[in-house]
């Protein structure tokens, strides 16, 4: 699916959905059984989810979140996040 850039300006909650929609349908391809967090769309759908909850505390003024931005970068801590999430 692509899409010309110069016309598409989603908002961040309706790219989300899409994300989720493009998930689901990239899952519903695969083979055998796998997660709609486990597809690529997913897995981008959850990261800005994760981003937005980050600029909304550094937005507000939350002195914890030049950490949290900096977990969320911090390629190790998505892994470990991603398998405890997963249990």
């Amino acid at each position: 699916m692509f899409h010309d850039p110069a016309r598409m300006k989603l908002t961040i909650p309706a790219l989300i959905e899409a994300l989720r929609e493009a998930a689901k349908d990239s899952a519903e391809l695969i083979d055998f059984p796998v997660d709609i967090a486990e597809t690529i769309e997913g897995e981008a759908a959850d990261l800005i989810e994760e981003l937005v909850v980050i600029l909304e505390k550094v937005r507000d003024g939350d002195p914890g979140a030049v950490q949290l931005a900096r977990d969320a970068l911090d390629p190790q801590k998505r892994i470990l996040r991603g398998i405890i999430a997963r249990g």
